[in-house]
């Protein structure tokens, strides 16, 4: 083929090949990112100039590009470098550390500034403390029931999962409980049911240490025991790894393997609903809402809207996917009120984005389903908010917090999409959108004040005063 019919592209991406591999790699994303984001189309040959400095300034490696979410998010991170906007250049060196910290010598020691704030553990540390408080016998009548029952069949058919796609992962229980707040904002059940430690009942089954256990008459008293045992485990978990435990969590071990994990109490209380039989505190709701806090951990083990499933890229959409697939039973107040804030804004629900979609859908497309709908400066910051429990859990981390304090928390990112969308032309469809959100929370009546002081308490401001000033006038028109 002559030289002048080669594509312009073709002949650039060559050229870039040879200069610095990783060029090209991240050429090509850009490319495929551009075909369906109209924003990067328009500014492509600028953000790939932008791209191109940062992986030359940083020596960054072409491994940064293996996954589709980290390359959208470089991505946008060079869109911003591109507007030169000089308060900008701290955002942009703090997000680009903890995106490519693993994929660049330079970056490497922000590796431990982020192992310092999780506690300053290897991968291999903590797995080690992991199975030293794990039941191994426990555990693994657990997993069979996951395997062999129905315990979690409604949350995989909202998934869409199949014994042909369901992603391999591995349960384990362990012999601690939690002494404070879960990451869900509710207190363990209380005394749980009438059983003694494991080791101090006779047989081999769950269900004859259930019979043992309910026939005791020193029943209260072996279960406070061993609620105070199961506690001053958790304690010591808690100091051996440098950081506070929940009732259940999900976490990535050292060879890759996605590993559930869940409290000895929470385990044997789905495991055998009979142990709560004499409880008078434990009712079938406190039941379903622990069921739906394993089908929310069950959910992250399943695909992920988090890059690396880590708490620096798209935590906040994860935990919102995790909560929508299983029922909305739990917490995360904060991050439900950002997303709906979001919708009236830019009227697109987060949530509408995961129906029907196997897994609630691919990552990198669902980021560029985002950039779409409220641009991709905001898709970058949306992504790097997350959680209040995770900024709480990681404050030794100073440039996710730096991150959060230059957009200015929640309330800076839904300014951001309010400019965007008045800018296009939405302001009336926003008031409306106001009005119909200030009639859901008046309807609540008198704990309607009480709905506003909630919401604020997470730093939900600027669409609360929108909210209330909206109900003033709603209260006008009915006088």
């Amino acid at each position: 083929m002559p030289a002048e019919q080669i594509p312009q592209t073709e002949i650039q991406s060559a050229n870039e090949a040879m200069t610095n591999p990783s060029f090209a790699v991240f050429g090509d994303h850009l490319q495929a990112q551009a075909s369906v984001v109209g924003e990067l189309a328009e500014n492509q040959d600028a953000i790939r100039e932008a791209g191109n400095q940062l992986i030359e300034e940083y020596d960054l490696k072409p491994s940064l590009f293996e996954n589709e979410g980290r390359s959208f998010v470089f991505t946008a991170i060079a869109e911003r470098k591109v507007a030169g906007v000089p308060e900008d250049d701290d955002f942009i060196g703090s997000a680009l550390a903890l995106l490519a910290y693993k994929h660049s010598d330079k970056l490497a020691p922000v590796g431990d500034l982020v192992k310092e704030a999780e506690g300053g553990l290897t991968q291999v540390q903590e797995d080690a403390i992991h199975d030293k408080y794990t039941h191994k016998p426990l555990s693994n009548e657990f997993s069979q029931a996951v395997k062999n029952g129905d315990m979690l069949s409604d949350v995989k058919s909202r998934l869409g999962i199949t014994p042909d796609n369901e992603q391999p992962f591995e349960i384990k229980v362990l012999t601690v409980e939690h002494g404070h707040k879960s990451g869900f904002g509710m207190d363990s059940a209380g005394i749980y049911a009438p059983f003694t430690p494991w080791e101090e009942v006779p047989g081999d089954t769950h269900q004859e240490k259930s019979a043992y256990t309910q026939a005791e008459n020193d029943t209260i008293d072996a279960v406070k025991k061993h609620k105070e045992d199961l506690l001053k485990r958790g304690k010591q978990m808690e100091d051996e790894l440098g950081h506070e435990i929940a009732r259940a969590w999900v976490t990535t071990n050292h060879e890759g393997q996605r590993v559930l994990y869940l409290s000895m109490p929470l385990a044997e209380k789905l495991l055998d609903p009979s142990l709560t039989d004499n409880a008078l505190s434990y009712t079938e709701k406190d039941r379903q809402s622990d069921l739906a806090l394993l089908e929310h951990e069950y959910v992250h083990t399943q695909g992920g809207m988090n890059i690396d499933n880590g708490v620096f890229f798209g935590i906040s959409l994860e935990e919102r996917r995790a909560e929508y697939f299983s029922g909305d039973k739990h917490g995360y107040q904060d991050v439900k009120g950002l997303m709906l804030d979001v919708a009236v804004a830019s009227n697109m629900l987060v949530t509408n984005l995961f129906a029907d979609k196997p897994f609630g859908g691919k990552q990198s497309e669902l980021y560029t389903d985002l950039a779409n709908r409220i641009g991709v400066r905001n898709t970058l910051e949306l992504l790097v908010l997350p959680p209040q429990a995770y900024i709480d859990r990681n404050q030794g981390n100073v440039l996710q917090r730096a991150l959060v304090e230059y957009i200015g928390g929640y309330d800076g990112l839904i300014k951001h999409i309010l400019e965007r969308s008045i800018a296009n032309g939405q302001k009336t469809d926003i008031e409306s959108r106001v009005k119909e959100r200030a009639k859901i929370i008046k309807a609540q009546g008198e704990y309607s004040d009480w709905v506003l002081q909630y919401r604020r308490k997470f730093g939900l401001n600027v669409m609360t005063d929108l909210y209330q000033a909206s109900m003033a006038e709603l209260g006008e028109e009915d006088q």
